[in-house]
């Protein structure tokens, strides 16, 4: 058997591994900037912590909501949440709200 063709035949394992690398990925970007925004600004290390650790979960989300793989996972999440991710996501709007938002 050969591992390498079957491989790139198998477009259902290829969309898993990139599902669990897109998850990966995003989570250690929005871990390390958040941390390292909120240190760089004087936030004390435990607020910053749980801020970075907070925007790693919300990345996670947002990744395995975007595709297939992912919406077929059991999430502990508000059926609300879902649907709203689900409807901004679909109209393609982008809402950020901040502490100083206008």
């Amino acid at each position: 058997m050969n591992l390498w063709k079957e491989w790139k035949v198998d477009r259902e394992w290829q969309a898993w591994l990139k599902l669990i690398v897109s998850t990966v990925y995003s989570a250690v970007i929005a871990f390390l900037g958040t941390e390292g925004i909120m240190l760089m600004a004087g936030v004390a290390w435990g607020k910053a912590l749980g801020t970075a650790m907070l925007a790693t979960a919300v990345s996670i989300v947002g990744v395995t909501l975007r595709v297939p793989q992912g919406r077929s996972l059991m999430l502990s999440l508000p059926p609300d949440v879902v649907a709203e991710y689900q409807k901004a996501e679909q109209s393609g709007e982008v809402t950020i709200v901040g502490k100083n938002a206008v």
